[in-house]
């Protein structure tokens, strides 16, 4: 028997906010489609090594748009279900990495299990791994992968038609709950260069490669054909809100230069990609490593490579060197993993021991080589507090980055910084918070802060560092801050504090036509969409002060 298996990909956006976002009225906006990495590596070495019937992936976040045409999200994601496979599967592989799809999951998995009442129902993913007991107190999951599981699915898949029961490292049913004393991680694949390339086979690859991201180059629109990578696995470092460890451990495992090589060649030739963003939470992790693998893309000759890094580069392991490097291979930006502009939070709270010094001097370096420097910032740990919170809006001001990605410390699953707020009684845990853990906003109070007011704090320290105070209109660096406005409008065409910043930034170039041209449509839009004007309801009065 050749087994048919398809695999499902969830919305990570709870669904008030998804729903929201498809009838215009939130103001959070979804992501650029990527690519589904984990899904793609499981099917590839799935197919390297054990026969099997047919093969799908069915990717719900394409097919969100149709939520309006059904009357429930039972019947949404059963019907589409139906629409979209053509077989019956004999085992469905659903990744659950986002703990803000649990609610997705609770839905989907009873329409599935109506559909294909005999089907085999396996879960993974960084939720999974951290939720192991929980999942299984479901009763229409069969199994929970915890960790890397492309051994172990491959293995379940090849013993399906073999055994009633299966007996694989790191893969769990309902009978574990009984006698299980520890829960173990299946095996990790040691050896990252053995592993077959993704399979792209699965996907509408038109559709992902553009994925919606849009930029403005002069005054022509284009769409970089854009995909993700990952060259490394694993993380050494101890920052308290990662939960990376949980499913790949703290050993860094690092793919070679001709593997990473391969890969970009495969997709430039095969799809036309040309910008390519290696999504590793540690991809300067190896210095020797790195400038090898940078040198050898470099002589790829890729026409048009745009390299963009999709998480935070480390300060401490970057130097100047290496900046020059990322800067040969067509690099535009870099964004640094900051989180906290106090001492004692880097040191007490979150253990990541920034060198806030030496980030000034990335920054500066960065600056030099005409990149764009981007920082990611966190505000509300445990025991953070105002006057800690305080210190590190005074920090961004004086380091000059030229965006700071500001959000709310949220409590993942399988990080200290959950069971701390988890043992303080701040939450119940459960699919209820979990679904709506959300980086922008918080849900419970804290003895430091409530959560209106760390959700107001954070939102008001974006519009006022980022749009009103952008550090490009205090230097004058317009163009560039036209560069990053626009970026925002296409983003979150609502948002009129990126047209006054457009309109700002116009002014300073004494293109006069242009800054009015983006005052009205300012104005338009607070009149036409409620999401415009209720943000200008709320903080117009911080506009009107910059109008004269």
């Amino acid at each position: 028997m050749k087994p048919n298996v398809l695999f499902i990909n969830l919305p990570y956006l709870p669904k008030e906010f998804l729903w929201g976002n498809i009838e215009g009225k939130s103001r959070m906006q979804g992501s650029p489609l990527t690519m589904p990495m984990g899904l793609l590596y499981l099917s590839a070495c799935l197919k390297a090594h054990v026969e099997v019937g047919n093969v799908a992936l069915l990717d719900y976040r394409l097919h969100v748009a149709r939520r309006l045409e059904y009357d429930s999200d039972d019947e949404f994601f059963r019907e589409e279900a139906k629409r979209n496979v053509a077989f019956v599967p004999d085992v469905i592989g659903i990744s659950i990495d986002f703990s803000t799809s649990s609610g997705h999951f609770e839905i989907v998995v009873p329409q599935l299990k109506i559909l294909w009442p005999k089907t085999m129902l396996v879960t993974g993913g960084y939720h999974a791994t951290n939720a192991t007991a929980f999942l299984l107190n479901c009763s229409d999951v069969d199994y929970v992968v915890r960790g890397e599981g492309e051994i172990a699915f491959s293995e379940i898949v090849s013993q399906f038609s073999r055994s009633k029961y299966l007996n694989i490292q790191g893969v769990y049913d309902r009978g574990a709950l009984k006698v299980a004393e520890k829960f173990l991680l299946a095996e990790p694949v040691a050896n990252l260069n053995v592993m077959p390339l993704p399979d792209w086979t699965l996907l509408d690859m038109e559709r992902y490669v553009t994925g919606g991201r849009r930029r403005l180059y002069g005054e022509e629109e284009s769409i970089p054909r854009a995909a993700t990578m990952l060259t490394t696995r694993g993380c050494p470092y101890r920052c308290t809100f990662c939960s990376n460890h949980t499913v790949h451990g703290r050993r860094v495992r690092s793919r070679s230069a001709d593997s990473i090589v391969n890969e970009m060649k495969t997709l430039y030739e095969r799809y036309g990609v040309t910008t390519f963003i290696p999504e590793d939470d540690l991809f300067t992790a190896d210095k020797e490593r790195l400038m090898s693998v940078l040198e050898a893309i470099r002589q790829a000759h890729i026409p048009g490579m745009d390299l963009q890094l999709g998480n935070g580069l480390s300060v401490g392991a970057l130097d100047e060197e290496m900046l020059d490097a990322l800067v040969s291979v067509g690099i535009r930006s870099v964004t640094i993993a900051i989180e906290s502009g106090s001492e004692y939070v880097q040191k007490e709270i979150i253990m990541k021991n920034v060198n806030l010094k030496k980030t000034k001097e990335v920054v500066i370096w960065s600056h030099n080589r005409g990149l764009i420097v981007r920082a990611y910032i966190i505000f509300g740990f445990p025991n953070e507090t105002r006057e800690l919170m305080n210190e590190t809006v005074q920090y961004m001001k004086e380091l000059g980055a030229d965006w700071y990605v500001i959000n709310i410390a949220q409590p993942l699953l399988g990080t200290e910084m959950y069971e701390t707020f988890l043992k303080r009684g701040c939450f119940k845990e459960g699919v209820e918070f979990w679904s709506h853990n959300l980086s922008h906003e918080r849900r419970f109070d804290t003895d430091e802060i409530s959560a209106s007011e760390l959700t107001e704090f954070c939102y008001c320290t974006n519009l006022e560092i980022n749009f009103l105070g952008n550090v490009n209109l205090r230097n004058g660096n317009f163009n560039r801050a036209i560069e990053l406005f626009t970026d925002m409008t296409q983003l979150y065409p609502f948002h009129i504090f990126a047209w006054f910043g457009l309109y700002c930034a116009y002014r300073g170039l004494k293109n006069f036509d242009k800054a009015d041209a983006s005052l009205l449509r300012m104005k338009q839009l607070i009149a036409s969409d409620d999401r415009a004007a209720e943000m200008y309801h709320q903080y117009g009065h911080l506009i009107e002060k910059g109008i004269v």
